[in-house]
């Protein structure tokens, strides 16, 4: 209950998703239900909750988390900004009526890379070792290998500190993460073990 001794939650919802022509939608990953896709802004390749940009949520609350996965188009860099647009319909708790809340959301980006600074500057490495927690149950509960999953972990936090890290070939000593990836490897660790 809130302060005002009212239930503090939301049901029936839904949430569509719309993003700029240079990403795509792979999936959402939370508890939720594929609906009809409203958009072409789909991702052959899915994770969770894939195939559409439209999803039917039960519940929600303040502590509702879902994770939503995109990957870049092979389309050229039409603007300087992409952006994600989160359109949440909702009934709550202590009305009768439909709300509507939408989200946008606009970051620079170019298609050459040189973006990647920005998005590596405002990485949390703790969200990002829940939503790769969460990827990998998801991945191991439609029936795939857990070597491969394990095999898909390493793989991604090698990727990742090849693109982050900076170090000289040959030479661990000089292999350092910036400051804000330095506990996800650690992380990663963790997780493979549990």
């Amino acid at each position: 209950k809130n302060s005002h001794d009212r239930y503090n939650f939301m049901f029936n919802a839904y949430v569509e998703l719309k993003v700029s022509k240079e990403f795509e939608i792979c999936g959402c990953i939370g508890q939720c239900f594929y609906q009809e896709p409203k958009d072409d802004n789909i991702s052959s390749k899915q994770i969770g909750v894939g195939g559409t940009n439209n999803w039917k949520i039960c519940s929600l609350d303040q502590k509702a988390t879902y994770g939503f996965i995109f990957e870049r188009t092979k389309h050229p860099v039409q603007s300087q900004n992409v952006h994600f647009q989160f359109m949440t319909l909702y009934q709550h708790s202590t009305s009768d009526y439909v709300r509507m809340r939408i989200t946008t959301c606009s970051r620079p980006f170019s298609g050459d890379g040189s973006s990647s600074l920005s998005v590596a500057h405002s990485f949390d490495q703790d969200a990002a070792a829940v939503l790769m927690a969460r990827i990998a149950s998801d991945r191991l509960s439609i029936s795939e290998n857990p070597g491969d999953v394990m095999r898909w972990l390493d793989r991604t936090l090698i990727h990742l500190c090849q693109y982050v890290a900076q170090f000289q070939k040959e030479d661990i000593n000089t292999f350092n993460l910036p400051d804000n990836f330095a506990l996800y490897p650690q992380y990663m660790f963790h997780l493979r073990r549990s």
